[in-house]
């Protein structure tokens, strides 16, 4: 498909938005699922000409979090380790999207050896404070 032909389509989904919302909406929804770095990726392109944070950033003290709440992302991979279902993971965060859940799960991919000292790191201190 060339450039041209993709552009085409976007404008008739945009206009298609308009009339259907939910129905452009759901399958957008499906398009991030299959591809779960687009939607950051279309996010850090516009971030680079307008400057805000990426999905997934490092704060002051340079740890990984996501959404505007900034909750670390070892937080979130720590409680998905623990329900393993994507659906009980939003009940537990309603403050994030779907797709800075899976933004954090890509990270969490991509980045398994500092999450895992995250979350090691956590889990100590709270066993030390649990044996006081």
């Amino acid at each position: 498909m060339t450039t041209l032909e993709v552009s085409s389509h976007i404008r008739k989904l945009a206009l298609l938005a308009e009339r259907e919302p939910r129905r452009v909406a759901a399958a957008l929804d499906a398009l991030w699922a299959l591809q779960p770095g687009l939607f950051q990726d279309m996010f850090c392109l516009e971030a680079e000409e307008e400057a805000p944070d990426c999905l997934v950033f490092r704060d002051a003290r340079g740890q990984a979090v996501v959404g505007r709440a900034k909750i670390p992302v070892w937080e979130v991979v720590r409680t998905y380790r623990r329900v393993r279902d994507l659906n009980v993971l939003a009940q537990e965060y309603p403050m994030l999207s779907q797709v800075e859940l899976l933004a954090v799960l890509e990270y969490s991919h991509r980045h398994r050896e500092e999450i895992g000292r995250q979350i090691d790191a956590y889990e100590n201190r709270r066993v030390a404070l649990l044996s006081e």
